[in-house]
Formats: structure tokens, sequence, C-alpha cells
């Protein structure tokens, strides 16, 4: 499952903030590329300011300008959330479950038994005002 759901309605906040955050995105790329690459951060300047201007001046822009950038960058969020999750599953998850099975750690008490049955006697309760107590 990935982090990003092209198909969900941007929010109205969302809609409403986009415009200045990408506009803010070119600007600032153009501004840290203004000493080695000139013409490009000149391009990324006029771009930021067409899409600032497109996106609030034409009707309907702002949903297509958010697809457009959602699409855009789906490979690269794909890429990035199938990496974060797989880096939190070997790299926490599975390490941990092995050092806790060579430990012998077994909550679900699935070592097998002499007994036939998996049946384990509980105790009674002592109180019965527990019951009314779940949290």
């Amino acid at each position: 499952m990935p982090l990003l759901d092209l198909n969900a309605d941007p929010s109205s906040s969302l809609k409403r903030w986009f415009g200045i955050s990408l506009s803010a995105l070119f600007f600032v790329v153009a501004f840290l590329m203004r000493h080695s690459a000139t013409m490009v951060a000149m391009t990324l300047a006029v771009v930021g300011v067409l899409v600032g201007v497109i996106y609030y001046c034409v009707p309907g822009a702002p949903l297509r300008v958010i697809r457009a950038w959602q699409y855009m960058t789906y490979p690269v969020t794909w890429i990035i959330s199938h990496v974060l999750l797989g880096t939190v599953f070997f790299g926490i998850v599975l390490p941990t479950g092995i050092v806790l099975r060579l430990l012998g750690y077994d909550p679900l008490r699935l070592k097998q038994r002499d007994s036939g049955s998996n049946w384990l006697p509980r105790e009674e309760a002592s109180d019965i005002s527990r019951y009314f107590k779940q949290f």
C-alpha cells in the first residue's frame, strides 16, 4: 500500500496552499542553482511564477495541477514508501523476532506439547467486579 492515494479528493486547505507551496519550491530550487546554472535558475523562476498565476487564475486548474504533480512524483513516492516499509521490517521487526525466537520467547504458546490438546485451564475469577473495569 503506497503512502499516497491518487484517487483521494484533495482537501480545501491543500487546494488553497498547494499553488503557493509549489511556486515556492520552484523559487527555492532556482535560488540554489543561481550560480551554477543561471539559465536553468531563471527558467525555474519563470515556471514558478507561471504555475502560481495559472493555479490561482484559471478555474479548475488547482485540481489539475495537484494531480499532475502527484503523477509526476508517484514513482519516487512508491519507491520511498516500499523502501521505508522494507527497512522497518527487515531492520527492526525481523531481527527482533529472530532474537526472541532464539531466546525461547513463545507468547502464543505455539510449541508442541505432549498432551493431545492445546487447552489451558483458567483460574477462577476472585473478584467479579473486574469484569466491569474493561480499561
